[in-house]
C-alpha cells in the first residue's frame, strides 16, 4: 500500500483514485499499476503546475491520458504534462 503521509491539500486523495473509472480493467484493482500510476500522474501534475495544483475531476482527464499514453510518457516527457495542462485550461474555460 502506498504511503499517503506526504499528501496535502494540493495532492489527490486516495479515494479519488479509487473512484476513477472503477470498471475499467486498468484501474479496477486497488493500489496496483493503474491506480498507482494515476495517483503518481496527478501528484506530479499538482507539483509541476502550482497555479492549478490538484482539483476535483482532474483524475478523469488524467485517466483518459493513461489509457491512451504510457505512464512513462506522461511523467518523463514534458509533452504529456503540457498536453494535460492545455486540456485542463480548456475544461476550466468551458465550465466557467
Amino acid at each position: 500500500m502506498p504511503n499517503w503521509a506526504f499528501a496535502d491539500i494540493f495532492t489527490p486523495h486516495p479515494a479519488t483514485v479509487d473512484r476513477t473509472f472503477p470498471s475499467h480493467p486498468y484501474f479496477s484493482t486497488s493500489f496496483q499499476d493503474g491506480q498507482r500510476g494515476l495517483y503518481n500522474v496527478l501528484h506530479a501534475y499538482s507539483v509541476a503546475d502550482e497555479e492549478v495544483g490538484y482539483c476535483q475531476g482532474m483524475s478523469y482527464i488524467a485517466g483518459i491520458f493513461l489509457i491512451h499514453v504510457s505512464l512513462n510518457a506522461l511523467l518523463h516527457c514534458g509533452t504529456g504534462l503540457h498536453s494535460m495542462r492545455a486540456v485542463m485550461a480548456l475544461a476550466s474555460q468551458v465550465l466557467s
